[in-house]
């Protein structure tokens, strides 16, 4: 009973497909039952499960990699050339398709390692310190395309694209075709389609300023237009506080049934302003309401700009005419011009005509309408009044004090006395030389003394002694075919006066020879 029970056992599948099978071909044939054919088929079937899988995953990545390879050979390289104009958009857009179309089913990341391996060397190097402290796998698509046309695209902005789109001009040599398509071309890049009214208006200012006497117009706008971006751009220390607010629900007001039996006007009893009783209780209700209004309005976040001015511009108390104003103090300006509601204010006084031209400090011409005399009073910080006479000139926004004025008051007159020098001086350049030659014979006596000391090379001045006579030394014979080019060089340098012909006797005597 024990061995058959045992046998029992033995014979239940205790199997659950994670066993070694050991190989039941090689056992011998004795003893052999369904259940180790059935175990034995099972093995099979599971090793050649696993081989079916093995060679599908391999043929999966073989395929992917060849699509990689073979998209790679179609893309040309992108070489960055910084004197073609959006040079990146024009080789994505030239191979956008493949991106687009052909890359369809592949994945992003390898899409993104396609486009990125596009590149050349000096491309790929600019690329990767671009996104420093990032890697170009750590990027995605949308990221690294957006990465690329910063680094590589137009460096134009949108406003002079704009400008240039209106600057195009057709020649009559150009064929209309080609101007139409560079036309579409660039109004496509100008983005016509969200162009505001205002950004209009600048493009249509900018083209009204164009005749050649305006140019320092232009060049006034344009240094204008960088100051303007510095100043518009300031540091921000900003202070941020997060506030949670309970947004409460407020009930729907409901009209009234019946008129108001006060007034007779559509409204509650209680909301009458002539119901006196109601007054207090009505203004109380709206205090508390406006309060929970206040706590349940929406999260506001609040950023203040925070800076230091630098305005040290300094004014002065002047009455011209007996009027008081008051004008900016201006050492650089040389007259005195005050602005048009400025002369107002002093009951406009007659104006002279004038021809004086007026320049304000950038160069470009003021405006003038006239000047008349007056009769100014500068007082300062202690009552004191400080008379003077001049002429103010009238223009559109200005009003300085001249430095014509300024001389005009004691105590700043004292002051640029004391820091202009002014003086006029007759120089002996003889006695100056001597006392110069004087005082290098003292300071360096040893340069001075008879001798040659460290000279060791000087000018040297040939002359003959007084019983020398000249002596004639006959020519070199030269070949016959070259006495042409003989006689032209030494005519040559006749002409020039570099050479002289000889007038002595032994001259004479080998030209008859």
């Amino acid at each position: 009973m024990p061995a058959n029970k045992a046998s029992t056992q033995h014979d239940e599948d205790i199997t659950n497909g994670d066993q070694e099978f050991p190989n039941y071909a090689s056992t011998s044939t004795k003893g052999r039952t369904p259940v180790n054919d059935l175990l034995q088929m099972m093995a099979t079937q599971q090793k050649l499960l696993v081989d079916l899988l093995q060679k599908m995953s391999t043929s999966a990545v073989t395929q992917q990699e060849s699509q990689f390879d073979r998209m790679a050979r179609r893309i040309d390289k992108f070489s960055y050339d910084p004197d073609q104009d959006d040079c990146f958009n024009l080789w994505y857009n030239r191979h956008k398709d493949i991106f687009d179309i052909d890359c369809e089913g592949m994945e992003e990341k390898t899409k993104t390692r396609l486009l990125v391996s596009a590149l050349d060397a000096v491309s790929h190097t600019r690329f990767s310190r671009f996104i420093l402290p990032k890697e170009p796998s750590e990027l995605n698509w949308s990221e690294t395309l957006e990465a690329l046309k910063t680094l590589f695209g137009t460096k134009k902005s949108l406003f002079r694209r704009r400008f240039e789109c209106f600057r195009m001009n057709f020649s009559p040599n150009e064929d209309i075709d080609n101007f139409v398509n560079s036309l579409k071309a660039r109004t496509l890049e100008a983005n016509f389609k969200g162009i505001r009214h205002e950004t209009l208006e600048c493009l249509a200012l900018v083209f009204a300023f164009q005749a050649p006497e305006l140019a320092d117009y232009r060049k006034s706008v344009k240094d204008d237009s960088k100051i303007v971006e510095v100043f518009n751009a300031p540091e921000v220390r900003a202070v941020r506080k997060k506030k949670r607010h309970h947004q409460s629900r407020t009930a729907k007001a409901r009209s009234p049934p019946s008129p108001c039996p006060i007034c007779q006007q559509n409204h509650w009893k209680k909301h009458c302003p002539q119901n006196r009783h109601a007054t207090s209780a009505t203004q109380q209700s709206k205090a508390t309401s406006q309060r929970r209004t206040k706590q349940s309005s929406p999260r506001t976040w609040y950023q203040r700009l925070i800076g230091r001015t630098t305005d040290i511009q300094k004014y002065l108390k002047v009455h011209i005419n007996g009027h008081p104003t008051r004008l900016q103090l201006d050492t650089g300006a040389d007259v005195t011009i005050i602005s048009r509601p400025t002369w107002m204010q002093l009951g406009g006084p007659q104006l002279q005509k004038t021809s004086d031209t007026l320049r304000g400090a950038n160069g470009l011409p003021l405006r003038i309408y006239g000047k008349f005399d007056a009769a100014f009073l500068v007082i300062d910080n202690r009552g004191k009044a400080h008379p003077g006479q001049g002429v103010c000139y009238v223009s559109d926004d200005n009003d300085l004090l001249g430095i014509t004025l300024i001389e005009q008051i004691p105590d700043f007159n004292l002051v640029l006395k004391r820091f202009n020098v002014r003086k006029v001086q007759t120089l002996n350049h003889d006695a100056l030389r001597d006392q110069t030659i004087t005082k290098l014979r003292r300071d360096f006596a040893s340069v001075f003394e008879p001798g040659l000391g460290c000279c060791l090379k000087a000018k040297a001045t040939l002359q003959l002694r007084p019983d020398s006579h000249p002596v004639f030394i006959k020519k070199r014979p030269v070949p016959y075919a070259s006495l042409a080019l003989l006689d032209a060089e030494i005519d040559r340098l006749v002409a020039q006066k570099s050479s002289f012909p000889s007038t002595t006797h032994y001259g004479l005597r080998q030209s008859l020879l």
